[in-house]
């Protein structure tokens, strides 16, 4: 286990942030694909039935199924916020290291703020799952691992 966390530990911070984009592309799967249970597509159905509806509900009248979330607004945000973000947080960082020097460290902040917030305190509240949780349990740990080891965590979280 040592050779594997000094081997980790020897990449660069491009490595890194890399490595979140493939991690949340990995999350996405669960949330978006098929989650543990093998359900297809089973993030929209379980926010608007759950968190969603605690947090929205007034806004959605009449407890439409498409509120507060909908496939097409969930498409828009996973990919300009998240693939067209991290991906393009990464390209700039490795085009100009100096000036997108923590990319990465604040892709991992996303996803930590994400994975926590998002999928394991609503585990931990309703004593259920939500697709996203499980990889949710292996993305935060390693997220918050990479911050406090980078160059300014605090700037992350």
């Amino acid at each position: 286990f040592g050779a594997l966390a000094a081997r980790f530990h020897s990449h660069g911070p491009r490595w890194f942030g890399w490595l979140a984009v493939a991690m949340y592309c990995l999350h996405q799967s669960e949330e978006h694909a098929y989650d543990v249970r093998g359900w297809r597509y089973a993030f929209v159905p379980a926010m608007n039935q759950g968190f969603g509806s605690t947090l929205f509900g007034a806004a959605c009248n009449g407890g439409d199924v498409n509120c507060p979330l909908d496939p097409k607004l969930t498409l828009w945000v996973n990919t300009v916020a998240i693939w067209g973000g991290f991906g393009g947080c990464m390209i700039a960082a490795t085009i100009d290291a100096d000036r997108f020097l923590f990319a990465s460290t604040l892709n991992w902040g996303t996803a930590v703020v994400n994975g926590f917030g998002g999928h394991l305190l609503q585990v931990v509240l309703s004593g259920s799952y939500n697709p996203g949780s499980v990889q949710s349990a292996v993305m935060v740990p390693l997220g918050l691992y990479i911050i406090f080891h980078s160059q300014r965590p605090k700037l992350c979280l």
